[in-house]
């Protein structure tokens, strides 16, 4: 992924929610998006994604020979979009799987869910998920993404509705060992696990503030220590 002066505003705003952003992440990386509220990282997944187009700048997804693709995305929102239907369904969303149910719901942590379901994967859902916690619904698009076997994954912040040992599980069970050979941007505010991405991405106001292995950005990069420490002295 190439971004080369990136700018984005809302509306007829003078202020930019990213005035100019370039980077570049090679194909099979993982990086982990980091910031405060409001500093632009749902905001780049959206350009990315190809639902907001930037007002100027260039944003490019390229193969291996430099050629500009589309690639297949997985995306998994904060918001979680449940359908009335079964479990089965909702995962599989309409597309054929490329990745047997199961097997996706095994590795996005939601099997032992299923089990204690009534009709296990046949269990009917109600309308935007009622009868789901948030964590539930969280593992379950994950799932949802696991099936298409993306080449491209863009997580926007779904860890923040589960447990901390079932954000552990799968960070390393499936960002990154099964996703270990696509190519990975995933927005987070939680910042224990950093060290298991290959790069940070930080951003602050829309600036590009950091973009480096967690341990060079702590080492040599003063504004993210302060976040980093802030943010680890408000979890006590």
């Amino acid at each position: 992924i190439e971004a080369k002066e990136l700018r984005f505003s809302y509306g007829e705003s003078d202020i930019a929610t990213i005035p100019s952003l370039s980077f570049s992440i090679d194909s099979g990386q993982s990086v982990a998006i980091v910031g405060e509220v409001g500093s632009g990282k749902s905001t780049l997944l959206q350009i990315i994604l190809g639902e907001l187009n930037a007002q100027s700048g260039s944003l490019k997804v390229l193969d291996g020979y430099g050629n500009q693709v589309v690639p297949r995305i997985g995306y998994v929102s904060q918001e979680a979009y449940i359908l009335s239907g079964s479990v089965r369904d909702n995962i599989l969303f309409g597309a054929q799987s490329e990745v047997p149910v199961e097997t996706s719901a095994e590795l996005a942590c939601f099997a032992a869910d299923v089990l204690q379901m009534p009709k296990g994967l046949e269990t009917e859902i109600g309308e935007h998920g009622v009868n789901l916690s948030g964590g539930q619904k969280q593992r379950l698009q994950l799932a949802r993404a696991i099936c298409q076997d993306p080449q491209l994954i863009l997580l926007d912040d779904p860890l923040s509705a589960v447990d901390p040992h079932t954000e552990a599980d799968l960070i390393s069970g499936l960002i990154v060992k099964h996703w270990a050979r696509r190519t990975r941007l995933v927005v987070t505010h939680r910042l224990e696990h950093l060290s298991a991405f290959d790069k940070v991405l930080y951003l602050k106001d829309g600036q590009l503030v950091g973009f480096a292995s967690f341990a060079e950005l702590i080492a040599s990069n003063a504004s993210f220590a302060r976040f980093y420490n802030d943010h680890a002295s408000s979890q006590g």
